[in-house]
């Protein structure tokens, strides 16, 4: 199983910016069209995944952005208990999560601090562990 964390196309305000929709689809060829989609629940998030794949995505509250005064180990907490829960619930099975750079830096550390916007990390297995 690998876990391909996914941060959403290029803003305009709060919403993605058409003019980055080519850089989103240009990520298709690197994601599983057969996985497991889930999405944080932000417009931006949601927009990205539906411009990525035709499959169902579940909106998952536990993938949101940092709030104000969410400290960071509480969000790491979070997204990494989200994560591992999917992982129980689809056994062997690739998950592609689209959300933000800061819930996917929290999650997998300075392997995600490159991270362009979109971009793509992939997570072989390891975070099996996590939860």
């Amino acid at each position: 199983m690998t876990v391909f964390l996914v941060r959403h196309g290029r803003l305009l305000g709060d919403e993605l910016d058409p003019a980055g929709f080519d850089d989103v689809w240009a990520l298709r060829d690197r994601l599983p069209q057969g996985a497991a989609w889930f999405c944080a629940p932000e417009p931006a998030t949601v927009a990205t995944c539906q411009l990525l794949t035709e499959a169902d995505a579940g909106i998952l509250p536990g993938l949101r952005d940092s709030g104000p005064d969410e400290p960071a180990v509480a969000l790491r907490e979070r997204v990494a208990g989200t994560v591992a829960g999917l992982q129980r619930e689809n056994p062997g099975r690739d998950l592609v999560l689209v959300g933000h750079r800061s819930a996917w830096v929290a999650l997998a550390g300075a392997v995600a601090e490159p991270l362009g916007t979109p971009g793509v990390i992939e997570l072989p297995d390891a975070l099996g562990s996590a939860g």
